[in-house]
């Protein structure tokens, strides 16, 4: 009997051992994939302040009304680009995936549990309320009304040196009168700021859950 015993006790402590090791692989693991995010998500957030100050200042060049050198023509194309760029952020999900499949997700500490749920369940409502509306938003109404304002013989003559036969507005002035076009600015300029708000939020979250992964590391 105390042999028996003695053999549970044993490989009960060898389960242990394998089942610690292994939450211990996917804590490694969800770190590096969190730490992802953050690097995503501060790209993101750069990304999008760039494009509001193209539209701040493409907006101010109409505004100014001043006859713009042939340079100064290209650098007026070259600010739409990062505009017609549709920015989209999705959470690296391999390691929540397995951990949401597997009986070990219940052996990590409830504390850290929690807040592992927390950001990923934010990080769906910002998808699902924000990023999917955003991106389809962006994709239908602005992306082809930017590349039909750019679609300028005066223009493409000055970035390329040939006009491929488009035809030409004559004054890029002309663009401020394109209500449809000023509005697609303005609407671009909200969403990007729309988004770096949800940003931030998912930045703080990541933050947060990388130093408490950071710390559960240094406890053991």
């Amino acid at each position: 009997m105390v042999g028996i015993l003695l053999a549970v006790y044993v490989n009960s402590i060898i389960q242990e051992r394998k089942n610690q090791k292994t939450v211990n692989t996917y804590l490694n693991d969800l770190k590096s994939d969190i730490s992802s995010d953050i690097s995503e998500l501060k790209n993101d957030i750069k990304g999008n302040e760039n494009r509001v100050t193209q539209i701040d200042t493409i907006l101010m060049t109409f505004i100014s009304g001043k006859e713009l050198s042939k340079s100064e023509k290209i650098e007026l194309l070259n600010r739409h680009i990062p505009l017609v760029s549709e920015s989209y952020f999705l959470p690296e999900r391999s390691t929540i995936n397995q951990i949401e499949s597997s009986s070990h997700g219940v052996l990590i500490d409830k504390q850290l549990r929690d807040k592992i749920f927390k950001y990923y369940t934010a990080q769906q409502q910002n998808e699902m309320n924000n990023e999917r509306s955003i991106q389809l938003y962006m994709h239908n109404y602005n992306t082809p009304i930017f590349l039909r304002a750019l679609n300028d013989g005066d223009l493409f003559e000055s970035g390329a040196g040939s006009s491929f036969g488009m035809e030409t507005n004559g004054d890029y002035r002309n663009m401020l009168k394109d209500k449809e076009y000023i509005s697609a600015l303005m609407l671009r300029r909200g969403n990007c700021t729309t988004q770096n708000s949800g940003y931030q939020r998912m930045l703080k979250l990541a933050e947060e859950l990388l130093d408490l992964l950071d710390s559960v590391s240094d406890d053991k």
